[in-house]
């Protein structure tokens, strides 16, 4: 991989055209139609006075909304914040006004009342609104990107300063209470340079990541990584028990090369699933398990069981993604840890 910019990802972009992007569960979108939702997004930075470095929170629970308007922000130099779209008014609003937000975009009907006035405000359609009558009384599914504005004719700005702040992703609060974490550009691009080389992604990648795009391993190491690769993203509506069949089946369907989600998910996959065959087409070269440390046992039977090589990436929100790995490579650490550092230092507080 050419070293990364925004500029090399507006290039994947513009030369993606027909190729596929972000595979939905009712529909696919092309690198065209990523370039077509980014200008319309450009169109409403515009129209809402959003300089590079401005701050907006967008909150939002469909896919399409969140990595088009991430991607967009990313590339125009706006500052995305994203949260997820159940996130309470309250806490929109104190995260809006810590990080004096400029614009905030959000489902019509549930941008707060009490947001100051000079924050540019952007409601979007609800995917859960009936479908509207099309043409020959034929029901058309709802735009979710139905309030932006017609496509802007300039392309993004594509600031180049590494030290320049990419996004701003609050943490889950697993260890202490959420908090607004700043990556620059640099940080960024290091650490997709490094996903991709040791996981093997390039334009033949399909990435089958359901994970929450509000956190950083759904929105890193799915739609960023796939446009920094020029392939494919695979959604599928969230998991659940009792959607974990077709859940498991679209991998196949969908001829995914990577799997990526949580050790609590293997695990349910390791204890319900009714099959053994969900990852043995040729594509299929990598299970991923991301988030937390893969209890030795359960990697074996997965293994064992699934027949394709597990590797285990452990981060924080401050390092992108992720920073240490386990893993058959050399540069791995042995399975059962969590992980050697690999393209970076990991330090252990004496404290």
């Amino acid at each position: 991989m050419t070293a990364l910019s925004t500029r090399k990802l507006w290039d994947q972009v513009l030369a993606g055209g027909k190729a596929e992007f972000m595979a939905l569960p009712e529909t696919s979108v092309d690198f065209a139609g990523l370039q077509r939702a980014v200008r319309r997004w450009l169109a409403w930075f515009d129209a809402a006075g959003l300089a590079e470095g401005d701050r907006v929170l967008i909150r939002s629970g469909d896919d399409l909304v969140a990595a088009t308007g991430f991607i967009a922000a990313l590339l125009d130099g706006v500052i995305p914040v994203l949260m997820t779209g159940d996130t309470p008014e309250l806490r929109a609003l104190a995260v809006a006004g810590t990080v004096e937000a400029m614009g905030f975009v959000s489902l019509a009907g549930t941008i707060p009342d009490l947001l100051v006035s000079h924050v540019a405000r952007l409601e979007l359609t609800s995917p859960t609104q009936p479908p509207r009558k099309g043409w020959f009384g034929k029901a058309a599914a709802p735009d979710p990107l139905a309030g932006l504005p017609g496509p802007a004719l300039r392309d993004p700005r594509l600031p180049d300063d590494p030290a320049g702040l990419a996004y701003i992703l609050f943490t889950s609060g697993t260890t202490a209470s959420p908090s607004g974490v700043q990556i620059t550009r640099g940080n960024l691009f290091a650490n997709l340079a490094t996903l991709s080389r040791l996981f093997g992604y390039g334009p033949d990648s399909r990435i089958f990541n359901d994970m929450i795009l509000a956190h950083a391993d759904g929105m890193i190491q799915g739609p960023v990584l796939a446009l920094a690769n020029r392939c494919t993203v695979i959604r599928s509506g969230g998991f659940t028990i009792a959607g974990l069949e077709p859940w498991l089946e679209r991998v196949r369907q969908q001829r995914a090369s990577h799997v990526i989600t949580v050790p609590t998910i293997w695990a349910m996959i390791d204890a319900y699933a009714a099959h053994d065959d969900y990852f043995d087409a040729p594509e299929c070269t990598a299970l991923l398990s991301v988030a937390a440390k893969l209890p030795v046992e359960l990697w074996d039977r997965l293994e064992s069981r699934f027949g394709r090589p597990v590797c285990n990436q452990y981060g924080l929100t401050e390092t992108v993604a992720s920073a240490l790995y386990a893993g058959p490579q050399a540069e791995m650490g042995a399975r059962g840890g969590v992980g050697r550092p690999v393209d970076c230092e990991a330090r252990i507080d004496p404290a």
